[in-house]
């Protein structure tokens, strides 16, 4: 692609802007800082520079350029990158000259392409099979609902999408890639989703159909469920499903309802609850929540009411708090999903989703319930129990809040239960497990600091007198960057670039913006003053190892 094209578009975009949709930046010397977007931390050690247009992530140890931020954020190829910041600045991006670039892109079209052949075959295979809409029938789902979601059917025979796909055009390779058939023992392709009702997975940004879950309706199979497998498409730990329809929904209500399974989302949305998705046959990951937290701060858990629904409440709630989220609950006591809920009495479902239960509350009333006839013992266990999430919450105010709830509830002091809460919080216990990543303090060597330093400042030390400091310094890098310098990013490698973007934007943060030219002099004076110091200790140490290998003979 035309380096004139890119560096046009890096300098339209507002890297800023960009990553601010993910995290919240504020101002930091020269630089912006921020919890980092892609985990889980408390400290911010995220560094933006929006003069230069880059990124630093010093928890990760990676940076780059606006580009690399979408890549990495959003799980695209560069093509798709630079594509999405082109469409947002109003740039229309040149014909490829990397052929590597556009057979990455042309995989992935083939399998959007196989995927939306395979979907028409599944509908088609429903469209032929009374027996099958009546289950769907049966289980409150319309023609309209059908239709809307292209639910379609596997077929009977065994190689039936198979051999579509393959008269349609498709290699095997690719066919087996997507997941919808499989080579067997005797290499035979054979279909994955044979005698099952298909839901499409719609991919979040553009709708296409990017993998499909399969319900058993044979009750012979041990797996009722069956998911593709992750393919070019497809990884199913990002992917939550009907998010391209919940998007809107979730935002003009400031809500995101999450259920267990693809038929709970079907039967919502039927019923006019358009902000609920579900994850893909797994467990709610980091990547969910953010995805989540990026559209709205409000997650209700809606989970199914036996002993493995109520476990994963317990820990979305606990996911949504790290995240700094408002996380809710909305139970159901007669019915084993919101599915089945929903066709009970779809106007009780429908009021409890649209006033869900504070997670807190929810938990107090529970746990106060659980163990409120147990005695000191059971007072004791209550409180471990409640505070384990309380300890979650960031705002003091919502803290004090809720104390004052569980001294209420207990008919204790305020103070009593206040200090009960500063001791579980100031101590692990048994029920306590840190979920953040573990913090790592950014501490650069005297090298490194210089490195950012001069970077800020680049035209301070005279150019004829780089080869001498380059002698003088002690690291590789140093020494590379120094006797390259000012075209050090040159000879350094992609890992070693990144390294002196984070050195610049954390040196940033020290050196404010008001740093005058003369201020820098001085400073750069005391580096060297110490970097002098430092090799003339090297040079006495190696003469003394030296004496001393020769006394030694």
């Amino acid at each position: 692609m035309k380096d004139r094209f890119l560096e046009d578009l890096k300098a339209r975009v507002d890297i800023r802007e960009v990553v601010g949709k993910y995290t919240s930046l504020k101002k930091s010397g020269k630089s912006w800082r921020g919890r980092s977007p892609f985990r889980n931390e408390r400290t911010p050690s995220f560094f933006v520079d929006p003069e230069k247009n880059l990124w630093y992530d010093f928890g990760a140890s990676e940076g780059g350029d606006v580009i690399s931020f979408v890549e990495k954020i959003e799980n695209y190829s560069f093509f798709e990158a630079v594509e999405l910041l082109a469409q947002q600045v109003g740039m229309e991006v040149p014909k490829m000259e990397s052929q590597n670039f556009g057979q990455k892109k042309e995989v992935k079209q083939n399998q959007y392409d196989l995927h939306e052949a395979a979907a028409k075959f599944f509908e088609t295979a429903l469209s032929k099979n009374p027996a099958v809409k009546k289950y769907l029938y049966q289980r409150g789902i319309t023609d309209e609902t059908i239709q809307a979601w292209r639910i379609g059917f596997g077929g009977k025979s065994k190689n039936g999408v198979a051999n579509f796909l393959r008269k349609e055009g498709f290699e095997q390779a690719a066919i087996v890639e997507s997941g919808v058939a499989f080579v067997s023992n005797d290499q035979s392709l054979l279909d994955r989703f044979n005698d099952r009702v298909l839901v499409p997975i719609f991919e979040a940004r553009n709708g296409k159909v990017i993998a499909f879950s399969g319900r058993d309706i044979t009750g012979k199979s041990k797996a009722k469920y069956k998911n593709s497998p992750e393919n070019p498409l497809y990884h199913k730990s990002s992917i939550l499903f009907g998010l391209d329809r919940a998007r809107k929904a979730m935002k003009d209500q400031d809500m995101a309802v999450l259920v267990e399974g693809n038929f709970d989302v079907i039967s919502a949305h039927q019923a006019g609850l358009t902000n609920v998705v579900a994850t893909c046959g797994t467990s709610l990951t980091e990547d969910h929540m953010r995805i989540l937290s990026r559209i709205t701060k409000n997650i209700a858990f809606a989970f199914d009411s036996d002993s493995a629904g109520k476990k994963a409440t317990m820990k979305g709630v606990e996911m949504a708090l790290r995240f700094e989220m408002n996380p809710f609950v909305i139970s159901f006591e007669t019915a084993k999903d919101i599915d089945e809920a929903l066709q009970q009495d779809a106007e009780i479902v429908r009021n409890k989703v649209r006033q869900p239960v504070k997670a807190l509350d929810f938990f107090l009333d529970k746990f106060w319930h659980t163990f409120k006839n147990k005695g000191i013992e059971g007072e004791k266990k209550f409180l471990d129990y409640f505070f384990y999430y309380l300890k979650l919450v960031s705002r003091p105010v919502e803290v004090d809040f809720y104390i004052e709830a569980v001294a209420k509830k207990m008919q204790r002091a305020k103070g009593i239960i206040k200090t009960e809460f500063e001791n579980f919080a100031s101590k692990k216990t048994k029920y306590q497990t840190e979920k953040f990543v573990p913090e790592n303090k950014i501490l650069l060597t005297r090298e490194e600091s210089f490195l950012g330093f001069w970077q800020l400042f680049p035209t301070i030390f005279p150019l004829e007198k780089t080869q001498r400091l380059s002698e003088i310094l002690h690291t590789e890098l140093a020494q590379k960057v120094t006797r390259a310098w000012p075209e050090f990013e040159t000879v350094l490698s992609d890992a070693e670039q990144q390294k002196m973007i984070g050195f610049k934007l954390y040196m940033a943060e020290k050196y404010g913006e008001f740093f005058s030219e003369k201020e820098a002099k001085v400073e750069m004076k005391k580096f060297l003053k110490v970097f002098k110091s430092d090799f003339d200790k090297r040079q006495s140490a190696q003469q003394a190892a030296d004496i001393r290998k020769q006394l030694l003979g």
